[in-house]
């Protein structure tokens, strides 16, 4: 290997979104997963080749493998006796072939959102074994030194595998577990969002440290030394095997995703955020490899040449061998590239590239103390004069700013970007407001209004006058036109404003008046401008088209007489369907009207014994009827137990074979059922149930189906985030979030062409990162990406909007 620096060897796009792990195989083999949720595998080819020779390595794509249905995350080798048949092959864990890799030659393992683990076979491609377990998203995988199968999971579990068989679960941790390491001796060690590293020996936790200030993210194994730990505080440390710390590793402004070491140790790799990946010797960062976004993950090959996948849909070779530098034209244009990535970032509204360079630092400072921002390498860093020494003493890069500079103002000793003249009329002095860019208004209000001793009756008009003088936009409506299930046709236009059931929204919305307002003295004086999370009350369907509707089941139910079957309604139950449907037209009267028996008695008769084919019609009635509230009174009481008819109803629309109609409708009537208050305990009760049946509605071609299931995530993050509401019901309020957060990342991808569905995924991945439960899991998920894609964005509603308020929760 070469002693000097790391340059670009190899670039490809083979992945069709952000690359997130890899797996090192040899020397001339090696693997990497994608949100794409595809594994590929890559082997050195002859360097003559067309194709190496324009990469600028010997390196091709040599298979895909498909079989996770989900995006792919962590990836592992596992060498010698882990055999496709030791892996798994012979029952208990999952089907597969017992000699599909063939003996002693290792698999490759990975794992997924889709909470399995699966194991290769890569002579064919296919899957060898399917390992299912984990209850939520896999995000460690590695070979412990017995030559098994360790994962770790969301779930907050680590399991063992052998012989297709989970041989031990490790539970301990207190938040998800996010990595794993195995020493040689036996050890293995975890990493986890609880800020700790734990050391198992067996079956027994020996050791737990709390290691770093945030999630402990990406963990390797320093030969002859001991434990490397990256972290979202932004550091990597060294332990040894005992962990016992030994060396820490500062230079990342950002979260720090994975760490690796060379086969020897005398070099360190770590990735970030931060979109850089960093090479340390002896603790000393010795070169900083800029990317375009940011590094997911880092990994050796034996040679000392290292790759890096990351967020940009990209694997990077990079080497310290001349032999194996790319062409002088690919590294020209990935330079470019970086560059104007760049030029993007500022430093208090300048762009690095206008930053005065080292030279200014041979100018004496004016004054004990001055700061002064350069560019060194590219980056931003701050320096600041001491007269003492009569130097500029390095303080540190400089994280980027803000698009503008921001008139700071100083309060009680600390620097915000607005303090606030109030005057709340009480014949007392005008009181301070301070208030930063990012915060959220509510939290603000209530901190201060305790602080003043003040009412907290007063939390609207306090967080109304903070929307209006800091410019905040109002949210867009999320109302749009969905076509009818049963002509295509524009039958479904919901109102131009959210149709809120329940009580209003906390948030007062503008302009209306507010008794008790206390006066507020300010030089801004913009209409009240709201932010868009977290999102309060829910969203309903309360449009139909109940003339198609009738139309649809009269002739359903002319086929089904036609073919002499017995669930053909009478003349008198088709009477009935109209009296049914003349209540629900009646919307004046809806305080005082009913329903008979005989109308749920119908509504019940059809759901059970009418086709799968004809269900629609039926769903979107029952989807009307839970909008009245004497229906909904008396579903409520008689129909929200397990077998109880919404939840059959549910069922039914989501059994086999699914039909984009019968999910569109029966999505709807999940979604309606948030609608009143007397039914709010049963979306609580039926909650795994319900997002488990509709989970493939995700996939679905009709962009309709995916804006209902979006809709129905965004009711249920309103739900889950009452903490009140769960301990009373006695739920587990991080299960029930992890879960719909989960679901809500596979629509708010930017591979989602719909930007409707899109904004309303992120809006309940931004309500419940808001309440804090699982803002650490959303950001191991990859909310960071999602966030940065919709506020670059071109949509039309607020989607741009949203992902840029939402960096304040990321950071």
């Amino acid at each position: 290997m070469g002693g000097g620096e790391y340059q670009l060897s190899f670039e490809s796009f083979a992945h069709d979104e952000d690359v997130r792990g890899i797996a090192v195989i040899s020397e001339d083999c090696f693997a990497t997963s994608s949100r794409d949720k595809t594994v590929k595998l890559w082997r050195r080819t002859p360097a003559s080749t067309s194709a190496a020779s324009a990469a600028g390595s010997e390196f091709g794509l040599d298979k895909t493998l498909v079989g996770h249905t989900s995006f792919v995350g962590p990836l592992a080798w596992i060498p010698g006796r882990q055999t496709a048949a030791a892996a798994g092959g012979g029952g208990g864990g999952g089907e597969g072939t017992s000699d599909a890799a063939g003996a002693g030659k290792g698999v490759l393992v990975s794992g997924g959102m889709d909470c399995l683990v699966l194991v290769w076979d890569l002579e064919t491609g296919e899957v060898a074994q399917r390992l299912a377990g984990h209850e939520q998203q896999v995000t460690g995988v590695t070979a412990t030194a017995a030559g098994d199968i360790a994962t770790c999971s969301v779930d907050k579990s680590i399991r063992v595998w052998r012989d297709g068989h989970c041989q031990q679960q490790l539970s301990g941790h207190e938040s998800s577990v996010l990595c794993l390491a195995a020493a040689a001796n036996g050890l293995l060690f975890s990493g986890s969002g609880d800020c700790t590293i734990r050391c198992w020996e067996g079956s027994s936790c020996i050791k737990s440290v709390r290691a770093h200030s945030d999630s402990v993210r990406g963990l390797a194994l320093l030969p002859a030394v001991g434990l490397l730990s990256a972290s979202h505080d932004g550091s990597v440390k060294l332990w040894d095997l005992s962990l016992q710390p030994l060396l820490e590793m500062v230079g990342h402004t950002a979260l720090v995703y994975s760490v690796a070491a060379t086969a020897g140790g005398e070099l360190i790799a770590s990735g970030s955020e931060d979109a850089t990946a960093r090479v340390w010797r002896d603790g000393e960062c010795m070169q900083v490899l800029e990317h375009p976004s940011c590094v997911w993950a880092v990994a050796f090959l034996p040679s000392g040449d290292l790759i890096t996948a990351s967020a940009d849909g990209a694997i990077r070779i990079w080497t310290r061998d001349s032999a194996r530098v790319a062409p002088e034209g690919l590294r020209a244009t990935y330079e470019e590239r970086v560059k104007s990535c760049r030029k993007k970032k500022t430093v208090g509204g300048v762009n690095v590239d206008e930053l005065p360079g080292i030279e200014a630092l041979q100018q004496p400072g004016h004054k004990d103390g001055q700061t002064l921002i350069v560019r060194e390498n590219d980056v931003g860093v701050a320096y600041q004069w001491s007269h003492k020494e009569f130097n500029w003493e390095r303080i540190g890069e400089v994280v980027d700013g803000p698009s503008e500079p921001i008139d700071a103002k100083m309060f009680e000793g600390k620097q915000y970007d607005y303090v606030f003249d109030v005057d709340i009329g009480d014949g007392v002095p005008v009181r301070k407001l301070p208030y930063n860019h990012g915060d959220n208004p509510y939290d603000v209000a209530d901190k201060w209004l305790l602080s003043q001793d003040l009412p907290l009756g007063y939390r609207e008009q306090v967080v109304d006058f903070i929307l209006r003088n800091t410019g905040q936009a109002n949210p867009m409506p999320l109302g749009a036109t969905i076509p009818d299930p049963y002509t295509g046709g524009q039958a479904y236009v919901p109102s131009a404003t959210p149709s809120w059931g329940g009580p209003a929204p906390a948030a007062r919305a503008p302009g209306q008046p507010s008794p008790a307002a206390p006066a507020a003295a300010a030089t801004a004086a913009a209409p009240a401008q709201e932010k868009l999370f977290p999102k309060r009350g829910y969203l309903v369907f309360d449009s139909a088209q109940y003339d198609g509707i009738m139309k649809k089941l009269k002739e359903f139910n002319t086929t089904l007489a036609t073919q002499s079957a017995q669930s053909a309604l009478s003349a008198e139950q088709l009477e009935h369907l109209d009296s049914l449907v003349s209540v629900l037209k009646d919307t004046s009267h809806y305080h005082s009207s009913s329903f008979a028996p005989h109308h749920y008695a119908l509504i019940s008769s059809l759901l059970s014994s009418w086709p799968s084919a004809n269900l629609f019609p039926v769903l979107d009635l029952l989807r009307m009827m839970l909008l009245h509230p004497s229906a909904a009174a008396w579903f409520s009481a008689n129909a929200s137990g397990p077998d109880g008819m919404l939840m059959a109803a549910i069922r039914r629309a989501a059994a086999e074979p699914p039909t984009p109609a019968n999910h569109l409708t029966g999505v709807r009537v999940a979604v309606n059922v948030f609608g009143l208050p007397s039914l709010h305990h049963w979306p609580r009760q039926h909650r795994a149930e319900v997002l488990d049946l509709f989970a493939p509605c995700a996939a679905s071609s009709n962009k309709n189906v995916r804006l209902a299931l979006a809709t129905l995530l965004l009711n249920y993050a309103v739900l889950l985030v009452d903490k009140t509401a769960a301990a009373a019901a006695g739920e587990d309020l991080e299960e029930g979030q992890v879960q719909t957060l989960s679901a809500a990342f596979e629509l708010a991808a930017a591979s989602e062409a719909d930007a409707e569905v899109r904004y309303r995924a992120l809006l309940a991945i931004a309500t419940l990162m808001h309440s804090g439960v699982v803002r650490d899991t959303a950001v191991e998920m990859g909310a960071a990406e999602v966030v940065q894609a919709a506020a670059a964005a071109t949509a039309t509603n607020a989607l741009p909007q949203l992902g840029r308020e939402m960096k304040s929760l990321i950071t």
